[in-house]
């Protein structure tokens, strides 16, 4: 079962959640994005992603959103450096709904995980997968 905050529309208030379709246009936001982003909320349905965020950033989070999807899972990348902002942040990415959208979760964060933490939260990923010894 997956958390509350991987329901569109449901968010913290100390982060912020962003929604683009295969369009690449900006589905769901959380209200308080515009600290974030600079633009009210309202302002950003129907924008193209790629017009907010960096574009090889766009491309990063669709492929970890399939990832995600394939999985049934998140992919938590800690430690990201955001646009605009000194400290780096925490990101969630996953897929959602049948319109297969891509969720850009945000808050403050912490350090990144060092380079093996990622490599065995990856393997436990495909592992949870699989049934037998032999899949």
């Amino acid at each position: 079962a997956r958390e509350p905050i991987h329901r569109l529309g449901r968010t913290q208030r100390f982060g912020f959640l962003i929604a683009f379709g295969k369009s690449r246009r900006v589905t769901a936001v959380s209200d308080n994005a515009e600290r974030w982003l600079g633009t009210p909320a309202g302002a950003l349905l129907g924008r193209r992603i790629d017009t907010l965020l960096p574009p090889q950033a766009v491309d990063a989070a669709c492929a970890h959103a399939r990832v995600a999807a394939t999985h049934d899972a998140v992919q938590h990348l800690p430690g990201v450096a955001w646009p605009g902002r000194r400290d780096p942040f925490d990101v969630t990415v996953h897929a959602a709904g049948e319109a297969e959208e891509t969720v850009i979760e945000v808050e403050p964060g912490g350090r990144p995980l060092p380079g093996a933490t990622q490599a065995v939260e990856a393997c436990t990923l495909e592992l949870a997968h699989l049934h037998t010894v032999e899949d």
